[in-house]
This record gives structure tokens, C-alpha cells and sequence, in this order.
């Protein structure tokens, strides 16, 4: 086997137990093309050109020639027809002014290679997205990869026809920035590409295109932000996939397009929240972030050449909003306002900000500088440099709010400790790598219920419960996705610690004491808060998603109403992304009415044979029915008491197998009583082989708000 990488090519021959590299490596690799038919033959596409080896990689002779290449490439890609070797493809980019995309073509073994002319590329992103693919059963189909993917075919007069087969009417467009591509093994009209956006599949060639992301978990998440009260507030910062929103279900809502930076809530207020594109680009929401609520409050014009992160740092504390490139913006109004403040001409650019409070705030900068400003009187002070803990990219800066002058500092760079800590101006700062790997940090975060800290590396997730004093680390990743751990909140109101990843999505983790030991945990949502970790669930609470709106525990989201027209074409085909994207219709009171209850779990293990179930009971003024003596005997049969309030809706649906992070809905179907009117209250309750139901309460508000295997709605009808 063999790897391109950015030091060279390297082998192994032991099932990637042991990695090699051969004396006659030919440095820098972009794309490996190896001969299906003799793995002797291997092509290299390096920056100095294509190279062959013919000896399945041991040595590189000088660069096959080109026809018409430049001596030096800014990006090459090369491909093997699978349905005839022979044939072999080369698609790059010169170093030369104008630049132009090249195509070359190989017809025979040790043949010349001929140029063909390329369709109309966009050479924007070559450094980023690049690829040549040849149809497994055509040597004369090629595929281009960059921004779109190009189709190219060639016709009995040796020209080509090019068609962009990933740019179309909606529902047939995927994602721009294509990285790589692949056929099914049995038909070359099945094609899988990979970009930006996740996995698509076209069954026709770039006809049709549908996506395969579904419950994959695979988004880059450079950012989080939380809401100070509820872990069912949830927001984050994407690479090229937009800033996400999470609320309290397994599907994450887009509130913004494009790069998703930054993001931050003023705790204070939080329905003010902030989120960055690429560069200072800087967007304010005051009604909690939805989508459509954005306003653009930051985007200064600056000079040609201005350096900044591609993901510049910012930060939010109160009223005060920091961002930073090579110099400083600072806001004391909720970004109404903007003052530039310089950095020192030596400085590097700003790479990490920490806000001490409404008076301080301290900059960390690519070489591994500190500056802290001040507000004296009416105005910013000169910043003033602090000791640096060591030359190096700085990527976190942290202070113990418990703790005055305590702070920590980050380095995504290993050419040292990476994470430091200041306590005590007579030891200044202090490498904290016990127990450590030698490793990139991005993050720390400090636990104020206690003296732990949680640092979020290129190697997972690691804790200290000893943070003052020996700061002795061990992994907490047990169960995380293995990824690059790039930010870490932790909602002290739930204590719940949220790991934000480098394309494994956003993880989480119960930090109570004692812990819920329990390994299935179904539960049903009450509202839009509640996320089945607290009980009595939260009552009559500002909603985070609905500006002067209330939370009440009666309003739950599991439970969805379609009623004539249906938006579901078949209740078996609502899955939970179906279930999230529609809210649903009031039922007819003339109708058959659709209702679908959502189930979720939070325990290690899957849930076997959980039981839906679902009732309904005239509202009368704003009184719930109690359950009558019984009721809890008669309900697994699919009854009720007689004399009950409460009517079973159709029978209990059995869901197998239900798994973490996977909900999954139960249907049912409802014929509204022709003589019913105003309103009616739907309980919907589960239980579970291995997490059952053990309530005996009658009463409708303790047993909902008590525990989350039954949950309330309230639901107009209308005539």
C-alpha cells in the first residue's frame, strides 16, 4: 500500500502496522495512480510534475514529460482507466501568469502524453479541491473535480463534450468543492461524490443527484456557543456548511450560510447572539438566531493584504464584543459601534482573545505573544505585552473567573508544552503536560463546581481534576468519535460538556454526581427546553427560540399533528428529519388526522421493543383529566378504565431497536370525532424492554413533568 502525503510517498507492507519511506522518495505527493493490472506501474503528481515508478514505488526517475507543461505545478492529479490501464489521465495546473487548467491523456503503455482541451474550470480553489476519475467501463469518460464536477466524454472526431454534472435546478445541485469520487462496483452510472457537504450519490451518471448525510455525523464544527439557561440552545460554526443551531433534537437547523466562524451569546441577554463568516465579517441576531434574524454589524473595509485568520478570534462578554486580525475591534455597545485599536508593529496577528470582564481583555497572537488591554477612564489604553509562555501559535486563551489572575494558555502547534498556566506572578507561567500527549491543544475548559479542567486536543479529550495544584491529565474520550477536538462548552445548569469536532460533528457528555448509570435511557421532550435531563421539567420559562415567548411543559415537540392535506405522503416514511422539517397541521375535526410521536435515547446500549402509545381527553378550560384507578393495568392491553376521560388512539406501535442519537417516530392515526370542538390534550407514553415504565401517578401534571416517558400536548380543533 501506498500514501501521497505533504512529506512524500511512504509504503507498508504489514497492513498499515509499520509505515516507510524509500530513500528515493520523491517528496511532496498530491495523487498515487497505481496500474490495476501491475502494480509495478505507479504514477506520482507532485509539484515538480508527473512522475512514474516502475518498480511499484521504490524509485522515482526524472519527470515523464508533458506536453506542453510548465517545469512547476500549483496542483496535479492523476488517474488509471480501470477498464484498460493503458490509458491514463493527468489533470493540473501551472505556476505561470495567465494560469490555465491542463488535461493530458496517455493511450498506450510508455506512450507520449497529449494534451486535451479542458472545459471552463474554476481555478479559485486549486489548492483545495482537485481530481481526475475515469469511468470504470469507458477509458474515453473522465471526470474533473474542483468547485463542480466536469463530465467529459470523446466523440468519434477525437474532440470532447464536457458537461458540469454537479450544478443543477434544486434537488439535482450537491455541494460545491469536490475531494473525491467514487463508482459502484457493478454499474459506472452510480456514482459517489464526496465534497464540502458530505456524500451524494447519482444513480444516472450526474442526472439526478440525493443525499447520503443523513444521521452520518460527519460536519466540521470549528465553533460552539450555548445558552446560559438551556443545553436545548445549541449553536455552531461550520466549515462551508453555515452556522447550525441545535434544538434539543438530533437535527441541527441552519440559521446562516456560507463559512460559519465564531459564534457568540451575550449571557447576559441571550436572545443577542453573534456569528463570523471567513475574515472580519461579523453578523448580530437579538431575537435568539434564527433563521432570517441576522444583521450584518461588522465588516470593515480594510486595506489590500490585511492578515488575519481565515477564522479570525471573537469574543463576547456582556456588551463588550472583541475581534481581532493584526489589529483589534473592539465594541462596549453590543457591536453597535466599533473602535480599531493597534496591536505593536511587531506584533503577529491575533489568534485567541479572552474578556476578563467589561474593563480587560487579553489577545493571543500566531507567535505565541500576550497583550492585555485596559479601560482607563474614557478610553482603551495602550495594550501592554505580558510574559509569553513560549514562542508558538497560540489558539486558546482562558481565565478562572473563581480565581484572579489565574489563566491558561493554548498552543495548536507541538514544538513545545501546549497547554501553560499563570497562578502566581513569582512562578509566572507554568507547562501543565503531566499525563499529556505531545499533541496540539485548541481548548480548555475550566469547571467552576470544582477544580477540574477539560482541555480539547488533536488527540481527543483530556481532564484534570487537579487543576490548581499538579494538573495531572488523563483521556476523557471514552466513546468520542476519534477526531480533532477544536472547542469544548460546558452548560453548568445541566452539566453537560459539549465537544465540538473537526468533521465528527458535536459530541456530549453527562458530568453529574452521582452519574445516571443506567444503560438505555428513552425519554419524550416536554418543550422546547427540555432536553430529558431535568425533572420536574422546567415550567413557564422565557423559550430561547421565541422572543417573549413561554416555554410551558404541556407543549411537547414530540409530538407532530398533519391533518388533511397530509404533508406526509406515508406516515411509515416520517423519519426524524421528515418529523423536524414539518410542523404540522391543526387536525380536522372531519377528518383522519395523522399524528406521529417521536421517541429518543440517550443511553450507551440501544432500546429494545419500545412501546408508543397514545391517548387523547377533551380540554375543558384549562383543566387536565386525571387518569382514573386502573390505568396502569389496563393500558398495556390497549385499554383504558371504564369511565376513563382518556380514549386510546389506535393500538401501541412497537419501535426495535432504538439507538443513541437515532430517534425514531411512531405513527398513528386519529378519526376526529364529528362532534368534537375546541380543544383536546394528546399524552403520548413509551416504555421499554430494557427501560421501562414504573409510574403508578394518576395525576397529569406530576407524572409528565415528574420523568420523561410521557409527554402532553395541547391541540386545537378545527372545524
Amino acid at each position: 500500500m501506498l500514501a501521497a502525503t505533504t512529506g512524500g510517498v511512504f509504503y507498508t507492507t504489514d497492513n498499515e502496522a509499520d509505515w516507510k519511506c524509500h530513500p528515493t522518495n520523491p517528496g511532496f505527493c498530491w495523487d498515487l495512480s497505481m496500474n490495476p493490472q501491475s502494480a509495478n506501474e505507479v504514477f506520482a503528481a507532485t509539484p515538480r510534475g508527473l512522475l512514474q515508478s516502475k518498480d511499484g514505488g521504490k524509485t522515482w526517475p526524472a519527470s515523464v514529460l508533458l506536453d506542453g507543461a510548465p517545469e512547476t505545478f500549483q496542483r496535479l492529479a492523476v488517474c488509471h482507466a480501470p477498464s484498460d490501464p493503458d490509458f491514463v489521465y493527468v489533470f493540473g495546473h501551472n505556476n505561470q501568469q495567465p494560469p490555465a487548467p491542463a488535461l493530458w491523456r496517455r493511450s498506450a503503455t510508455d506512450g507520449a502524453f497529449e494534451s486535451i482541451v479542458c472545459p471552463k474550470v474554476d481555478l479559485g480553489q486549486i489548492v483545495y479541491d482537485w481530481y481526475v476519475a475515469v469511468s470504470p467501463e469507458n477509458r474515453d469518460v473522465v471526470y474533473l473535480g474542483e468547485k463542480t464536477i466536469w463530465k467529459g466524454a470523446r466523440k468519434a472526431d477525437d474532440t470532447w463534450a464536457w458537461k458540469d454534472i454537479a450544478t443543477g435546478p434544486c434537488g439535482d445541485a450537491i455541494h460545491s468543492d469536490q475531494h473525491a469520487i467514487a463508482f459502484h462496483p457493478t454499474s459506472a452510472q452510480v456514482i459517489y461524490a464526496g465534497n464540502d457537504g458530505g456524500i451524494f450519490r447519482t444513480n444516472d451518471s450526474g442526472g439526478h443527484w440525493e443525499s447520503l448525510n443523513k444521521g452520518l455525523c460527519i460536519t466540521q464544527f470549528e465553533y460552539l456557543t450555548h445558552h446560559p439557561d438551556y443545553d436545548a440552545w445549541l449553536m455552531g460554526g461550520t466549515q462551508d456548511n453555515g452556522t447550525l443551531r441545535y434544538r434539543g433534537s438530533e437535527v441541527w437547523y441552519q440559521v446562516a450560510e456560507g463559512d460559519g466562524g465564531e459564534c457568540a451569546t451575550n449571557e447576559a441577554f441571550p436572545y443577542t447572539v453573534y456569528h463570523c463568516y471567513f475574515n472580519i465579517d461579523l453578523e448580530r441576531s437579538t431575537t435568539g438566531g434564527d433563521w432570517g434574524s441576522w444583521t450584518s454589524i461588522f465588516k470593515p473595509d480594510l486595506r489590500k493584504g490585511y492578515r488575519t485568520l481565515w477564522y479570525p478570534p471573537m469574543e463576547v462578554f456582556g456588551n463588550v464584543v472583541v475581534m481581532a486580525g493584526e489589529t483589534v475591534f473592539v465594541s462596549t455597545d453590543i457591536g453597535t459601534t466599533f473602535q480599531r485599536l493597534p496591536l505593536p508593529a511587531d506584533a503577529d496577528i491575533a489568534t485567541a482573545i479572552w474578556i476578563a470582564g467589561p474593563f480587560q481583555f487579553l489577545i493571543g497572537t500566531q507567535s505565541g505573544d500576550l497583550f492585555q488591554f485596559d479601560w482607563f477612564g474614557t478610553g482603551w489604553a495602550q495594550p501592554a505585552k505580558l510574559t509569553q509562555p513560549r514562542s508558538g501559535n497560540i489558539s486558546s486563551i482562558r481565565g478562572d473567573r473563581k480565581k484572579a489572575r489565574c489563566l491558561w494558555v493554548t498552543y495548536s502547534d507541538a514544538l513545545g508544552p501546549t497547554v501553560y498556566r499563570f497562578k502566581d506572578p513569582g512562578t509566572g507561567w507554568e507547562p501543565c503536560m503531566n499525563g499529556l500527549p505531545q499533541v496540539a491543544a485548541n481548548i480548555v475548559e475550566l469547571d467552576p463546581e470544582s477544580d477540574t479542567i477539560f482541555a480539547g486536543t488533536d488527540a481527543g479529550v483530556w481532564r484534570s481534576r487537579n487543576a490548581s495544584e499538579k494538573c495531572e491529565w488523563t483521556v476523557f474520550s471514552n466513546g468520542l468519535a476519534n477526531a480533532i477536538v477544536g472547542d469544548l462548552l460546558l452548560h453548568n445548569a445541566t452539566r453537560v460538556l459539549r465537544a465540538g469536532t473537526r468533521s465528527r460533528g458535536v459530541w456530549e457528555v453527562d458530568l453529574k454526581e452521582p452519574p445516571d448509570t443506567r444503560a438505555t435511557q428513552i425519554y419524550l421532550r416536554h418543550s422546547a427546553i427540555d432536553t430529558g435531563r431535568r425533572y420536574p421539567s422546567l415550567e413557564g420559562m422565557p423559550d430561547p427560540f421565541v422572543p417573549n415567548g413561554i416555554a410551558n411543559w404541556w407543549e411537547s415537540p414530540d409530538i407532530l399533528i398533519d391533518s388533511e392535506p397530509y404533508w406526509s405522503s406515508m406516515p411509515a416514511s416520517v423519519d426524524f428529519v421528515a418529523f423536524e422539517e414539518n410542523g404540522g397541521n391543526f387536525p380536522n375535526a372531519h377528518g383522519r388526522t395523522r399524528i406521529f410521536v417521536q421517541v429518543h435515547q440517550r443511553g450507551p446500549k440501544p432500546a429494545g421493543n419500545v412501546v408508543v402509545q397514545l391517548l387523547s381527553a377533551a380540554a375543558v378550560d384549562s383543566a387536565i383529566p386525571d387518569l382514573t384507578a386502573g390505568f396502569w393495568d389496563k393500558i398495556p392491553l390497549n385499554h383504558v378504565p371504564a369511565g376513563s376521560p382518556w380514549s386510546m388512539i389506535g393500538s401501541a406501535v412497537t419501535v426495535s431497536g432504538l439507538q443513541t442519537g437515532h430517534p425514531e417516530v411512531a405513527a398513528f392515526e386519529w378519526e376526529v370525532p364529528k362532534n368534537a370542538s375546541g380543544d383536546v390534550w394528546l399524552l403520548a407514553t413509551i416504555t421499554a424492554d430494557n427501560d421501562k415504565r414504573t409510574t403508578a401517578e394518576l395525576n397529569i401534571t406530576k407524572l409528565v413533568r415528574g420523568e420523561g416517558k410521557c409527554a402532553l400536548k395541547r391541540v386545537k380543533i378545527a372545524n
